[in-house]
């Protein structure tokens, strides 16, 4: 429901639409959990026992990459992170961690980038939650279907409208 609620705000189907590279990424790495699966027609086969083909699985990776793109796009420009925030971080949580484990500390300036996406990320996430809260109270959800022998309904079995 809330990848249909996000996918209602795209309005252009093409915006930030996934690349296939990322899309091959991505199903390698699906892939690299099923080690059965190393030759093509166990990966076949592996599919086939879960009812999807490579195309459905693809399609399936698109749609979500593309979700996952809009969001960043929609939201990063608004999580901004000041030096304190990144300070702060570094001396109230990755030093005490560092010390606790016995491992040598990083200088605050050869972390300083992994802490700050860490901390937009946060935010990031934070953004995410209230806007999703957002489209749900002002959407008109209904469920249209439930497909037999489906733990989830599938996108297409969601009908939302309003959120705009």
């Amino acid at each position: 429901v809330d990848q249909q609620l996000i996918r209602s705000q795209m309005g252009d189907e093409n915006i930030a639409a996934a690349e296939e590279r990322d899309i091959a990424k991505q199903l390698e790495k699906i892939r690299e959990q099923y080690p059965a699966a190393k030759s093509d027609e166990d990966w076949q086969h592996l599919l086939a026992q879960y009812g999807i083909t490579e195309e459905m699985l693809r399609l399936k990776m698109a749609r979500q990459l593309q979700v996952m793109r809009f969001v960043d796009l929609r939201l990063r420009p608004e999580t901004r992170v000041a030096r304190q925030d990144v300070e702060t971080y570094y001396t109230e949580n990755l030093v005490p961690e560092v010390r606790s484990r016995n491992a040598s500390e990083a200088s605050l300036a050869e972390v300083y980038a992994k802490i700050e996406e860490i901390l937009r990320q946060q935010r990031i996430d934070a953004l995410l939650t209230a806007w999703l809260q957002e489209l749900r109270d002002h959407s008109d959800i209904q469920w249209l279907g439930v497909q037999p022998n489906v733990a989830t309904p599938s996108e297409d079995s969601v009908a939302t409208s309003g959120g705009r």
